[in-house]
């Protein structure tokens, strides 16, 4: 983030409007990545695997909300589909995402 003085407005935000920072932006940056690539990608996995192990028809996933989404996505068991695929899929990880994945090993 970069911080300026302006106009005596005492804003840590440099005076910008919305607070936004380029942390943040860089955050949304990697959720959308993520969405892309895991989840846009193989959604038929994601289907498939819903509907075998939580017996959600394709109506039934379009009304999930986001948690509820992410929710199942995470409770998939480790024989389904989508999380055999992805897990085999190589992934980048920079930074402070690469220093918290190192942590989790």
């Amino acid at each position: 983030m970069h911080v300026r003085a302006r106009g005596g407005t005492g804003r840590a935000d440099g005076g910008r409007r919305g607070g936004k920072s380029t942390a943040g932006a860089q955050s949304r940056g990697r959720r959308a990545s993520f969405w892309h690539r895991q989840v846009r990608e193989h959604w038929a996995l994601i289907v498939a695997d819903f509907r075998r192990e939580y017996h959600l028809t394709p109506t039934e996933i379009g009304e999930l909300t986001v948690h509820e989404f992410a929710w199942y996505l995470r409770g998939l068991s480790e024989q389904s589909v989508w999380r055999i695929t992805v897990s085999n899929e190589p992934a980048t990880v920079t930074g402070a995402d690469a220093q918290r994945v190192l942590n989790m090993m």
